[in-house]
């Protein structure tokens, strides 16, 4: 109720989602997973600046990135909220974004991506 934006971006990248609870190929999950939807509610819920929203905001991200689902267009867009949440205090946060930043820079994150472009 506090952040309807949030709410909002989340239903919707469940909506794209859904149709991948019945098992569909791999190529179908990553190009969704890919896709701007999907990543949307994470960067808005990042930038409510609720130490809790965006723990968990950042662990999602980190776990698209564990799976090699994270676009290269999109790589810009997560460091840049990144680098606004690194003005946080909280330590739980700091934590999160150097775990993401690690996984981020790691040279598997965009390798499969270029058999996905063909």
């Amino acid at each position: 109720k506090k952040h309807p934006n949030v709410k909002e971006a989340t239903e919707r990248a469940i909506l794209q989602l859904r149709p991948f609870q019945q098992r569909a190929s791999d190529r179908e999950c990553i190009e969704v997973l890919n896709s701007q939807t999907v990543l949307r509610p994470f960067l808005v819920a990042c930038s409510t600046k609720e130490p809790v929203l965006t723990v968990l905001a950042l662990g999602a991200i980190q776990r698209l990135f564990s799976v090699n689902c994270v676009s290269p267009s999109s790589f810009s867009t997560i460091i840049g909220t990144l680098r606004v949440q690194a003005e946080s205090h909280d330590d739980r946060v700091q934590l999160k974004i150097l775990q993401t930043l690690l996984l981020a820079t790691n040279p598997q994150s965009f390798q499969d991506h270029e058999d996905y472009s063909r």
